[in-house]
């Protein structure tokens, strides 16, 4: 299918994401694919998300290697930068997860539930409309 405006539905996997990065954007684009939400103008803002992936996969793991605080150079304990890139890497994610409905409260605002219509016979029972 192919909407005028935005391009095809499935955009194609940016060149520039890593392993992790086109990992999580395979899943993302197959699951909007089934609730045909997703356009070419959907790749810059789904690389964004995928990329901070990545980020914060390897921010998070080396705070898991050297711990969230370090020695600065002159032997002070400070933060380690590594905790700013998973922060705001977490923030970035979280702000596009919010747009697409990655997050139960966002899914529900993103994709309403559809409710079933009912109304009655003349002999009084429910049927659905």
């Amino acid at each position: 299918m192919t909407n005028s405006i935005a391009g095809p539905i499935r955009p194609s996997c940016p060149e520039e994401l890593g392993p992790r990065g086109r990992e999580v954007w395979h899943r993302i684009v197959a699951a909007l694919s089934k609730f045909d939400e997703i356009t070419d103008l959907d790749k810059i803002p789904l690389s964004v998300y995928c990329r901070n992936y990545e980020q914060w996969i390897d921010a998070v793991t080396a705070i898991n290697q050297f711990g969230p605080v370090i020695k600065s150079t002159n032997g002070f304990p400070v933060q380690s930068p590594y905790v700013s890139i998973a922060n705001n890497a977490e923030s970035t994610m979280l702000k596009i997860a919010a747009e697409y409905g990655f997050t139960p409260a966002s899914r529900r605002r993103v994709f309403p539930p559809k409710f079933k219509s009912y109304t009655f016979d003349k002999d009084g029972n429910q049927i659905e409309m």
